[in-house]
């Protein structure tokens, strides 16, 4: 069958970080309507949403599921750090549990302190701000270290990313040694977890983190699964997949997160491990590809677009959904090259340093843990 040879675990997988790219997008839209939503709420005399728009603005809420999207980026993070640590553990025969997390402190934090500093100096210098964060110098520093998330509150999702790294390396580690049961009694212990209300640290809600578990468990059963199945299978998985999470997108509650982690894990399992399925043959353009590989600085960049698009829709005078969808599409224009800058000069240097840093803990060439994981 076409579609049913399974990658090299070494390779790089192409098309899930497409489906990163397409998540973060879909955060950015989530947030144009969002804007749009409380810009009319404040003014909903002047600035209405007809009947018509308003069923069209529900359609573009769901397709645009930010909070799935970010869900989607747990599953993704679980599974390609787990697919790496694996490696690095058949291949020296260790876990390297400090070259791990010095991976993950130099992949998620320069772009996170170079992104807080952007936001700080947009506020202080032009009044820009997407947040009411305080901007005292003690509170900057809080947020560069995703301590608190007022500055840009899409950081959150980076404190569950650095929360969830001891998780995912126990998780990775105990697999291997004990099978699924291991895992399964993680999932048992956190997936409850996600219905207690309060269950957070700080600004960052924590009810999600058994997503990450679910990324661990693609990597581990994923082949076994894509194996089974045929590419008709596969590419039904696919549709179902998207549809029900983009009918998950207008609601909010434990049992939608886990669907929308369940349709996410079906995405990247047929991404990953059914390469020439047909259906998502999108997902090898040069478009979503440079989305994907950006997607991190754009997804902490993008909020700084939110203050321009309200003013758009303040200003317009009336919100309709094609509104929305342009002004949406605007600032994504706008932000994408800043978001390559910040990739390229911030994001892949400091992946860089912290190889270096790795290659200096150890007497031999190590092989490092893959640093293009999560956001």
């Amino acid at each position: 069958m076409a579609g049913s040879a399974i990658p090299d675990e070494s390779a790089f997988l192409t098309r899930v970080e497409s489906l990163r790219g397409i998540a973060a997008l879909a955060v950015a839209f989530f947030h144009t309507g969002t804007t749009a939503e409380r810009v009319w709420l404040s003014a909903p005399d002047a600035l209405g949403l007809t009947a018509f728009d308003d069923r069209w603005f529900r359609l573009y809420m769901s397709v645009a599921n930010g909070s799935g999207a970010v869900v989607a980026f747990f599953v993704m993070s679980g599974f390609v750090l787990a697919r790496s640590l694996d490696n690095n553990v058949a291949a020296e025969g260790r876990v390297g549990a400090a070259k791990y997390f010095v991976s993950r402190v130099f992949r998620i934090y320069p772009a996170v302190i170079a992104a807080i500093g952007v936001f700080t100096l947009a506020y202080l210098t032009l009044g820009i701000a997407f947040d009411n964060g305080n901007y005292d110098l003690p509170n900057v520093l809080l947020n560069m270290l995703l301590l608190r998330s007022d500055i840009n509150h899409v950081t959150w999702s980076l404190t569950v990313e650095v929360i969830a790294t001891p998780l995912i390396l126990l998780a990775t580690v105990w697999t291997r040694r004990r099978g699924m049961g291991a895992l399964f009694l993680l999932l048992a212990i956190f997936f409850p977890l996600s219905f207690v209300k309060g269950f957070a640290f700080s600004d960052a809600s924590l009810s999600a983190l058994y997503a990450f578990l679910l990324g661990v468990f693609l990597h581990f059963y994923g082949p076994m699964i894509a194996n089974r199945w045929s590419d008709t299978t596969a590419s039904l998985v696919v549709v179902l997949s998207v549809l029900v999470f983009c009918l998950c997108g207008e609601h909010s509650s434990g049992w939608f997160t886990m669907i929308e982690a369940q349709s996410a894990a079906g995405l990247i399992l047929v991404a990953a491990f059914k390469p020439g399925l047909r259906i998502l043959r999108p997902l090898d353009s040069w478009v979503l590809r440079f989305a994907g590989k950006v997607s991190y600085s754009f997804y902490l960049l993008h909020p700084l677009s939110l203050s321009l698009a309200a003013a758009v829709f303040q200003t317009i005078g009336h919100i309709g959904t094609l509104t929305i969808l342009a002004v949406a599409l605007a600032s994504v224009c706008l932000v994408m090259p800043f978001a390559w800058a910040s990739y390229t000069l911030i994001e892949r240097p400091g992946i860089a340093l912290g190889r270096r840093v790795i290659k200096a803990m150890s007497t031999e060439r190590p092989r490092t843990i893959e640093a293009d994981g999560g956001l």
